[in-house]
C-alpha cells in the first residue's frame, strides 16, 4: 500500500514536471513577416576626373550632398523565445530587402565652358541580420520591446551622368556592389491576436555601411576618357509592420 501511494506520488510528480515543462517549452518559436516602409539615405561623394589635350589636369564634383528617397521593403524571420523572469529575451535570423531609392542632382561639368548636367542614383539593399530583442512583460496583450541587430549587407548602387558638354551629348553610367558589415537599433510594440498570432508594429534604424565606385567612361567627342569614383554612405529609418506566428 505505502509503495502504491509512493509510486503514485512519484508519477504525478513526474507528470506535473512534464506538464510545466511542456507549458514552459509551448510556442517557443516563431517566423514573423512584415513590410518595411524605409526613408533611405545615401549620402554621396561622387568626383569626375580628367585631362584632356590642351586642358589642365581637371576635378568636378557630380555630388557631395545627401540623396534621399521612400521605398518600400520586406522583412522574413524566423526566431526562438527564452523566458527571463516575467519578461523575455527572442532571438532570430532574418532575410531583408529594399526596393530601388532614386535621386538625382544638378552639377556643373567644366571643359573650357561650363555645362549644366545631371547626376542620378538609383539604390538597392539586400541584408541578412541576426537581431536581438527584450520583450516587457505588461500583463495585458501589449508587450513593448527594444531590439539591436549586426548581421551582413549588399548594396547595389546605379549611377548615371547625363546632358551636354558643348555640342557633345554626354551619357556615362556605371554599376558598382559592395558587401557589408550592418548594424540596427529599434524599438516596437507587439500586441496578441491570440496565443500564436501577433501583430507587431516598430521603429529601425539602419546602418548599411558603404558602396564605392570607380569606373572610367568614354564619351565621345571629347577625345579621351573620364575617370569617375564615387563613395556612397547608406542608411535608413524603417517602420515595420507584420505578422508573428508563434508554435
Amino acid at each position: 500500500m505505502k509503495k502504491t501511494i509512493l509510486l503514485s506520488g512519484i508519477a504525478t510528480a513526474l507528470l506535473a514536471t512534464s506538464a510545466n515543462a511542456t507549458e514552459a517549452t509551448t510556442f517557443n518559436h516563431y517566423v514573423s513577416a512584415k513590410a518595411a516602409f524605409v526613408h533611405m539615405i545615401n549620402d554621396a561623394h561622387a568626383i569626375s576626373d580628367y585631362a584632356f589635350s590642351g586642358n589642365q589636369h581637371t576635378l568636378n564634383t557630380l555630388a557631395k550632398e545627401k540623396h534621399e528617397d521612400n521605398v518600400f521593403g520586406l522583412r522574413l524571420a524566423a526566431g526562438t523565445v527564452k523566458p527571463l523572469d516575467n519578461n523575455q529575451l527572442r532571438a532570430e535570423f532574418e532575410l531583408g530587402w529594399n526596393s530601388n531609392a532614386r535621386d538625382s542632382n544638378g552639377y556643373t561639368f567644366r571643359i573650357n565652358t561650363p555645362y549644366n548636367q545631371k547626376f542620378e542614383t538609383k539604390l538597392s539593399v539586400y541584408s541578412a541580420i541576426f537581431n536581438l530583442y527584450y520583450d516587457f512583460n505588461t500583463g495585458t496583450k501589449f508587450t513593448p520591446y527594444v531590439g539591436a541587430g549586426l548581421g551582413y549587407a549588399y548594396l547595389k548602387n546605379k549611377t548615371k551622368v547625363t546632358g551636354i558638354a558643348g555640342s557633345t551629348p554626354l551619357s556615362m553610367g556605371s554599376s558598382e556592389g559592395d558587401h557589408n558589415i550592418a548594424y540596427n537599433i529599434s524599438a516596437g510594440v507587439s500586441y496578441a491576436l491570440n496565443d500564436k498570432v501577433s501583430f507587431d508594429a516598430g521603429y529601425r534604424y539602419s546602418d548599411y555601411g558603404k558602396v564605392k565606385e570607380t569606373t572610367l567612361q568614354s564619351a565621345p567627342g571629347l577625345g579621351a576618357p573620364i575617370k569617375a569614383s564615387g563613395n556612397y554612405d547608406v542608411t535608413a529609418h524603417e517602420f515595420l509592420l507584420g505578422l508573428r506566428y508563434a508554435f
